[in-house]
């Protein structure tokens, strides 16, 4: 099921993250993933993260805007 996948997608971005972790692209979809769970300390932890390793571009600043409104 869902929670199954769930559980395997999170187990999949911690095995990267262990290989990469500054990886920035394995943080943004790890905090899509929390943002689909509703996972709210796991979205904000990722994203920010995300940020501090990302290059600037279109991706960041819809993360900003993600941060900035969950913040709201």
């Amino acid at each position: 099921g869902i929670t199954g996948q769930t559980e395997k997608a999170w187990q999949l971005f911690d095995a990267i993250i262990e290989t990469d972790e500054k990886y920035a692209d394995v943080w943004y979809y790890r905090g899509m993933l929390a943002m689909q769970v509703n996972d709210k300390s796991r979205l904000t932890a990722s994203l920010k993260k995300f940020l501090q390793l990302s290059a600037d571009g279109k991706k960041k600043k819809f993360v900003q805007n993600i941060l900035e409104n969950i913040s709201n």
